[in-house]
């Protein structure tokens, strides 16, 4: 009977997951009691997030934005010519605005602040042809998705998920892991970068250059996740792992062929780009947007460019993002390439280990 009544169970459970799946496709529309059922699991899965702290899940008011994040979900998955799916991420409670204003983004950064180089690093391919498609977490140096929470530090985990990747190229070594708090501390006002309130993976580079190197997070934690800056700079250069003494490649900006080209050579790039309302409902896909900016001006939003590759006769780039595992694509995203797409091509860089 324990038996019987279990099968019935998980029975009911797939029916109600699948009907979730057809809401979401767009391809029913839900009930009342739907939308209550699907906002109780997005309260157990989401109701400690920091992002709501203050703002209350059991307000009728998060409920209402909710269901309306639900109804722009299925319209925008029915209609068939998009090329990205949205789904419900730790965001859907949140309108657009309250999102864009979300301290988790750092204030637009002028990339033209960057210091420009030339392309010191002539690559000599030869023989060796540019593949098609190439995604460096299937080489193993590509450290987890980690989640900044509050604190408009995207610069600095972009920083460090390129040095935890060329830092692990160079050793031949599983990724290492490097500390956020050091740059969000230490890598402040004479460097251009501002802590929670934004700053720029080049700058960071040159930071590691001038100091010789980063701590690891062990010896160096985060602590900004609530979106509060330390201030104080606790470095340890006893206790440096990776230095950094070439700093920062800066390449040219909007030249996604030398973006593509560096990826191939070297390794991960670390990218900015403008992110946008209709983001935050981000699941799959190739992301477009006719809204979002693209100069140098506009970005707010640093990033790891992971890769990329073509699909559907459409260029992408493979991009790993800092809000989580449960956003996007298992913490991924991809963004359409070749068009300098939302400002993707301005502001890219990469350390230099030797």
């Amino acid at each position: 009977m324990k038996a019987l009544i279990f099968l019935a169970l998980i029975g009911l459970t797939f029916a109600i997951g699948n009907r979730i799946e057809q809401i979401i496709a767009g391809e029913i529309m839900p009930e009342q009691k739907d939308l209550e059922e699907m906002y109780l699991e997005f309260m157990k899965k989401y109701g400690a997030h920091p992002i709501y702290e203050g703002n209350s899940l059991k307000s009728l008011n998060r409920f209402e934005i909710f269901k309306n994040s639900v109804y722009t979900i299925m319209k925008h998955n029915m209609e068939k010519s998009n090329t990205w799916e949205m789904g419900i991420t730790q965001f859907a409670a949140l309108t657009e605005e309250e999102f864009l204003i979300l301290p988790m983004f750092s204030a637009p950064q002028n990339c033209s602040a960057t210091s420009p180089r030339d392309h010191i690093q002539n690559l000599k391919l030869g023989n060796f042809k540019l593949p098609d498609f190439i995604d460096w977490r299937e080489h193993g140096v590509v450290s987890d998705v980690k989640d900044q929470g509050r604190c408009g530090s995207c610069w600095t985990f972009s920083t460090t998920g390129c040095l935890e990747a060329h830092y692990a190229m160079k050793m031949k070594i599983p990724p290492v892991l490097f500390s956020e708090q050091q740059l969000i501390d230490c890598a402040r006002d004479s460097y251009g970068n501002n802590g929670c309130k934004g700053g720029l993976p080049s700058n960071a580079f040159e930071y590691f250059k001038n100091v010789s190197g980063a701590n690891t997070e062990d010896d160096y934690p985060y602590q900004s996740g609530a979106g509060q800056d330390n201030f104080t700079c606790r470095f340890d250069p006893e206790k440096v792992v990776a230095t950094v003494p070439g700093g920062s490649f800066n390449i040219t900006p909007e030249n996604e062929t030398q973006m593509v080209e560096h990826m191939a050579a070297y390794g991960p790039i670390s990218i900015a780009y403008q992110v946008v309302g209709d983001f935050r409902l981000y699941k799959g896909g190739i992301y477009t947007s006719k809204t979002c900016k693209n100069s140098e001006r506009d970005v707010n939003h640093a990033v790891l460019a992971v890769g990329y590759g073509s699909e559907n006769s459409l260029d992408y780039w493979i991009v790993k993002n800092s809000w989580g595992k449960v956003w996007g694509d298992q913490g991924y995203f991809k963004i359409k390439r070749g068009v300098n797409m939302c400002g993707v091509a301005v502001c890219s860089a990469y350390p230099l280990l030797n």
